[in-house]
C-alpha cells in the first residue's frame, strides 16, 4: 500500500504563496528572473549564476530587479530568500522607465515591456505622457499601421531600427517606418514647450493629403501634405532619420497676376509656385 505524508496546511499555503504570491500587474511576474512564469527557488539559482558566475542575465531585467531599485544586484537574492523562505514582502515591479513598441505587439494586452510590447507609437506616447518615470521609447523595425496625428509632449527618446530578438539592438541601418494617414490631415508634432526630444533611427512619411478641407468645399481636398512640425520647441534633434512629406506631390500653382484698381497702378506680377524646393522627401 502506498502512504503519503500529509502536508501541514500552514505549511502548505507558505509554499504557495512562495510560488504564487508575486502580483502580477504587468506582462511578466515581478521577481521571476527565469521568466517561466512562477517565483521559485530555480530564480535564485539564476541570479547567482548571473551574479558570481558570468552566467546568463536575466531575460528581463525588470523582473529580476526583486526590490526594484533599478538594477539586478545581490540585494535582489536576499530580497527573494526574505520572500521565499522568511515571509518577507513579496517582490515588486519597478516603475518602467523604457516602453517597447513592435508591429507584433498589442495596444491593449501589451504593458510596454520588452516581453510585452505596444503596437503603435500613439499608445506608448500616449503612456509616457502621464508616466514622469518614462525616458524612452524603444520601435522593432517594421512598417507600422498609418496613424493620425503623433503628439510628442514630454521629454522623450526614441529609437528605430531595433531587433527584440538581440535584445532590441540596432539591425544595420534598417529604420522603423511610421506612415502617417492621408485621410486623417495627419503630422508628426512636437508640442510647443517640449524640450529635449530625441529621435533616432525613423523614417517618418506623410502622403498628400486627402481629408475634404474645412473650407472652400469645392476643393476636392487640402493637397497639403505634412510630415513633421516642430512647435516653438528647443533641443530637437533628427538622427539617421528619414522624413517623406507629399510622396507624388506636385508644387503649388503659380497665383494668377494682379489686376489695377482704377487704371491708375499697374497688374500685380503672378505668383510664385508653392514650395518649389520642397517637394519629394527630405533625409535628415
Amino acid at each position: 500500500m502506498t502512504r503519503y505524508r500529509a502536508i501541514p496546511s500552514l505549511v502548505l499555503a507558505a509554499l504557495v504563496a512562495a510560488v504564487l504570491g508575486a502580483p502580477r500587474v504587468h506582462a511578466y511576474v515581478c521577481g521571476d528572473a527565469n521568466n517561466n512564469g512562477m517565483v521559485q527557488v530555480s530564480d535564485l539559482t539564476l541570479l547567482v549564476n548571473y551574479l558570481f558566475n558570468s552566467g546568463p542575465a536575466p531575460p528581463l531585467a525588470e523582473a529580476g530587479d526583486a526590490n526594484c531599485n533599478g538594477a539586478v544586484q545581490v540585494s535582489d537574492l536576499t530580497y527573494l530568500v526574505n520572500f521565499l523562505f522568511k515571509g518577507g514582502p513579496a517582490p515588486c515591479c519597478p516603475p518602467q522607465a523604457v516602453l517597447h513598441v513592435a508591429t507584433t505587439g498589442s495596444d491593449v494586452g501589451g504593458d510596454g515591456t520588452s516581453v510585452a510590447p505596444y503596437a503603435t507609437l500613439y499608445k506608448a506616447l500616449t503612456v509616457a505622457d502621464v508616466t514622469p518615470t518614462v525616458t524612452d521609447i524603444k520601435m522593432a523595425t517594421g512598417v507600422y499601421p498609418a496613424s493620425a496625428d503623433i503628439l510628442v509632449s514630454t521629454k522623450i527618446n526614441i529609437t528605430g531600427g531595433l531587433d527584440p530578438l538581440a535584445g532590441w539592438t540596432p539591425v544595420g541601418a534598417v529604420k522603423s517606418v511610421i506612415p502617417l494617414d492621408p485621410a486623417q490631415d495627419p503630422r508628426f508634432m512636437i508640442k510647443a514647450g517640449t524640450n529635449r526630444v530625441n529621435l533616432s533611427r525613423l523614417q517618418i512619411e506623410s502622403a498628400v493629403e486627402t481629408k475634404a478641407p474645412n473650407s472652400a468645399p469645392a476643393w476636392p481636398t487640402n493637397n497639403s501634405s505634412y510630415a513633421v512640425q516642430i512647435d516653438a520647441s528647443d533641443s530637437v534633434f533628427f538622427v539617421d532619420c528619414e522624413i517623406r512629406a507629399g510622396g507624388v506631390s506636385q508644387d503649388g500653382i503659380p497665383g494668377g497676376a494682379g489686376t489695377s484698381v482704377g487704371g491708375t497702378a499697374p497688374s500685380g506680377s503672378a505668383g510664385q509656385s508653392g514650395c518649389d524646393n520642397c517637394s519629394g522627401g527630405g533625409v535628415g
